[in-house]
């Protein structure tokens, strides 16, 4: 999974401005928000530049610009890094020098945007794990996505999305759907579908049909759902007919 960085509050790409005095004597500088400026990112850890990046429509870019009011626009790193430096782009002289390292800008420490939610993640796995210690292997079981369509259905994708952060490959171990109603002349089909927000692409891991004969199913997918993949519903429906109040519940391991 590549993980997001930039776009918040606190990211802006800052100049030293005109110089001034201070009360206390001392010599100070204005800041100024920088605007469209070429920036470099590196490995924190090595030093070694990263050009394995993608902006925020998922385009591949070997450099960060900043924007027209000097904010850093949001940006994804390599798949799977969670911290990242960024300084701005050296000029093709100072590229070229062999010892220059005294005159180079200065490098800012980066970490992911989503680090609140991958430490969420991490402590509902270490109360799991608490609460389970002594009781063999440790499994847990939720039903974190649900989606009901109150009144008629029409063919749609539910906004409700669910986000593997567990920091592991999960299950998906079941999907259930229910109507109230439906016309005789009418298929209503429930697909379960994991999404890859690299690329953009759709899976389907699993799918029911309803109708009037059958207004409630459920099957059981057992697809793996991998790290940082999403997971949602859609509905369609065939015929010429309707149907109301439509209920869908997947389960995960």
């Amino acid at each position: 999974m590549r993980y997001w960085f930039g776009g918040g509050v606190p990211d802006f790409v800052i100049a030293p401005g005109q110089q001034i005095e201070r009360e206390d004597g001392g010599i100070g500088y204005l800041s100024l928000l920088a605007p469209n400026v070429p920036l470099w990112v590196y490995d924190p850890h090595t030093g070694e530049r990263v050009t394995d990046l993608l902006d925020a429509h998922s385009e591949t870019v070997d450099e960060i610009l900043s924007g027209p009011y000097g904010e850093l626009p949001r940006f994804r790193g390599p798949d799977e890094v969670r911290e990242l430096s960024i300084g701005q782009a050296l000029s093709a002289s100072d590229s070229e020098e062999e010892d220059g390292s005294d005159e180079e800008p200065p490098r800012f420490s980066l970490v992911t945007n989503e680090i609140m939610g991958l430490l969420a993640s991490a402590e509902r796995r270490i109360a799991d794990l608490e609460e389970s210690a002594g009781e063999g292997e440790t499994t847990s079981t939720s039903h974190p996505l649900m989606w009901h369509v109150d009144g008629e259905v029409t063919s749609q994708r539910s906004h409700g999305v669910y986000t593997n952060l567990e920091g592991r490959s999960q299950r998906v171990t079941g999907l259930r759907a229910r109507l109230t109603e439906v016309s005789p002349d009418t298929v209503v089909t429930v697909r379960l579908l994991a999404l890859d927000p690299d690329t953009g692409t759709d899976e389907v891991l699993g799918e029911i049909d309803l109708s009037a004969s059958r207004t409630s199913h459920r099957i059981w997918p057992d697809e793996t759902l991998t790290n940082g993949a999403e997971l949602t519903t859609e509905v369609e429906l065939t015929g010429g007919g309707s149907a109301e109040h439509l209920t869908v519940q997947v389960m995960i391991r």
